[in-house]
């Protein structure tokens, strides 16, 4: 399933998961501000961004929500396990 950002929402606030993957940074409700709602709802979520994004700036303030991590594609499965484990 790729929900959009609203449904991701709204699967978090039902189920409350551990982890989000795939939020990805886009122009319409983007993913920085779908992992900040999603912290909100449940603040021991981890989020995971992954992106085509490589600018310095936009990836400083994807970490800057707390448990978040970025993978910028492409990516390895250890980049991915890494971010994993920074968002947790």
């Amino acid at each position: 399933m790729h929900p959009t950002g609203r449904q991701a929402l709204e699967m978090t606030a039902e189920y409350y998961p551990d982890i989000v993957l795939r939020i990805s940074i886009c122009r319409s409700w983007n993913g920085l501000t779908a992992a900040g709602q999603i912290l909100k709802i449940a603040p021991g979520t981890g989020c995971i961004i992954i992106s085509g994004e490589r600018d310095p700036e936009t990836i400083q303030d994807a970490m800057s929500y707390g448990n978040t991590g970025i993978s910028v594609k492409p990516f390895t499965v250890d980049e991915l396990a890494m971010a994993i484990e920074a968002s947790q």
